[in-house]
């Protein structure tokens, strides 16, 4: 029997992979050819836009890369017989529903993910105008559409399509890290990869630091960033108000060997504790799928999806601003020393945040 042929088509950058979007997206690529499908990848390029095949690569140069993936992907989506498109969202422009429309045409089965459910707009023309869009097209998008996955709060139809709420998977090539427990508690570390949003908290886990020092002022601990993003001159000038520049350490984007040398230093990993803000209470971040691949327990402030409940290797803190209580998170740490969290760590890789069994649902 001859595999099912998918389009993915998103609108990022496929050459960055020390963006976690783009690891995401090769990870479902593996996921689906696990799955037997062969797999085209439609994206953009550092200079252009490009579809990959196993065997080809369509692509140009272009200024205006998403009105030029568009095109190209109108001017192909024909010379091969694809039974199945799945799409990361990218906002209902007339140049995408253009596209949905011819694929609806040629028997393409189109599925929709949703990164981040319910989605947010930032506040900006920009962003006005794409939930303008939203608002206009997606009530007419029923007609093209089969299924609609999603990444956030649990809701069974969006615009009167069938939604499945669906878990980040592992995107990790490396194989699961039992990182070693510390018991010497005076020296542990701290990671936050992130890009520094609002919504990832990275003030309350300073100011918890801030809290701890001055109650513990010999301690050794250290919380160490990696990432760049919006809110990174802000936390740097926090941490350096509160006199912590020898215990908070920023690193920038790391990838590759450097990154794997700072996860193997660091014992609690800080996913998004500020996702509140934006009125989230389930997520799937994709960080803390990067924690678990490397047996890092860690902090958040939401419901793990795809993770049963009460899981000893999730520290949850309220879902407020107040500064993490840092005493607490060790109290947490330490009643992991008698149990195997690791084993439960592997089982849920393998049953539940493994892509191929997520993406099951494509078909």
């Amino acid at each position: 029997m001859m595999n099912k042929k998918i389009l993915y088509f998103a609108l990022s950058n496929l050459e960055d992979r020390s963006d976690g979007v783009t690891q995401k997206i090769y990870g479902q690529i593996k996921g689906f050819k696990k799955n037997s499908y062969d797999c085209y990848l439609a994206g953009y390029t550092n200079k252009g836009v490009a579809i990959y095949s196993k065997s080809d690569v369509i692509g140009k140069k272009a200024r205006f890369r998403r009105w030029s993936l568009i095109d190209l992907t109108l001017k192909n989506v024909d010379k091969v017989k694809f039974d199945v498109a799945y799409i990361r969202f990218a906002h209902f422009t007339p140049g995408v529903m253009n596209l949905l429309k011819k694929m609806s045409r040629l028997g393409i089965r189109i599925y929709i993910e949703i990164p981040s459910f319910p989605i947010k707009y930032s506040k900006s023309i920009k962003g006005f105008l794409y939930h303008q869009l939203d608002k206009f097209y997606f009530p007419k998008i029923k007609k093209y559409v089969c299924k609609i996955l999603s990444v956030g709060e649990k809701i069974s139809h969006i615009s009167g399509i069938n939604n499945i709420n669906i878990p980040n998977g592992i995107n990790s090539n490396i194989n699961y890290i039992k990182k070693a427990y510390n018991d010497n508690y005076d020296t542990l570390n701290f990671i936050s990869v992130s890009a520094m949003y609002i919504t990832h908290g990275n003030d309350r886990i300073i100011k918890g630091f801030k809290n701890y020092y001055d109650i513990h002022p010999n301690s050794s601990i250290k919380l160490h960033f990696v990432g760049s993003g919006n809110e990174e001159e802000k936390l740097k000038q926090m941490v350096g108000d509160f006199e912590l520049v020898n215990t908070v350490i920023f690193h920038g984007k790391k990838e590759g060997k450097e990154l794997e040398e700072l996860y193997s230093l660091c014992d609690i990993g800080v996913s998004a504790i500020g996702i509140h803000r934006v009125g989230y209470s389930y997520a799937s971040p994709l960080k803390s799928k990067d924690y678990l691949m490397r047996g890092i327990p860690f902090i958040c402030s939401y419901h793990e999806i795809g993770i049963p409940e009460n899981q000893p290797f999730i520290f949850n803190v309220p879902p407020n601003d107040d500064p993490i209580d840092i005493t607490e998170v060790i109290s947490n740490y330490k009643r992991l020393k008698s149990i195997n969290y690791h084993k439960e760590i592997e089982n849920i890789i393998s049953n539940n945040l493994n892509w191929a069994h997520i993406l099951k649902v494509v078909e």
